[in-house]
C-alpha cells in the first residue's frame, strides 16, 4: 500500500467513525454545542484538522470550525466541494486530493462518507503543506 492509499484509508476510517458518533449524539440528544465541543476537542487531539457534518440539504449542523457553510446539492455545481454532493444522492465514500478550500485558500485534503442515521455529507479533513 502506498502512503497516498494509506492515508485514504486512514481518513475513510475516521470519517466512518465521526459518521457513526454523530448518530450516536444524536440519539444522545446531545446539543449541537455539544457536538461541536467534541469535534473541536477531536482537532486539537488527533491528526484531523476540520470536521463537517451537514444536514440533508447539505447545510452544515455540526462542525470543528466556527463558519456557516453550505455545500452543493449538485455535483456538476463546479466547486471545490461540490463532488461531496454525491454523498446525498447515494455515494458511500469520496476521496478528494489535496488542494486550496473554498473559505480561504488553505490547502486542505478532504475525505467525506454518507451518514449513516439519516442523509448526510460527514467530512473530515487535514492540512497539507503542499
Amino acid at each position: 500500500m502506498n502512503q497516498s492509499s494509506a492515508l485514504d484509508s486512514h481518513m475513510i476510517a475516521h470519517a466512518k467513525l465521526t459518521a457513526h458518533f454523530i448518530a450516536a449524539a444524536v440519539r444522545s440528544n446531545m446539543s449541537r454545542d455539544e457536538i461541536n465541543s467534541v469535534l473541536r476537542d477531536l482537532t486539537q487531539e488527533t491528526v484531523i484538522s476540520e470536521f463537517w457534518v451537514t444536514d440533508e440539504h447539505g447545510q452544515t449542523a455540526y462542525q470543528s470550525e466556527d463558519v456557516a457553510f453550505t455545500f452543493p446539492t449538485h455535483p456538476d455545481a463546479g466547486t471545490q466541494s461540490s463532488e461531496f454532493a454525491g454523498l446525498l444522492m447515494g455515494d458511500d465514500v469520496v476521496v478528494q486530493d489535496a488542494q486550496p478550500r473554498e473559505l480561504d485558500g488553505k490547502v486542505v485534503k478532504y475525505v467525506g462518507v454518507a451518514g449513516v442515521d439519516s442523509k448526510r455529507i460527514v467530512q473530515v479533513g487535514i492540512y497539507t503543506e503542499s
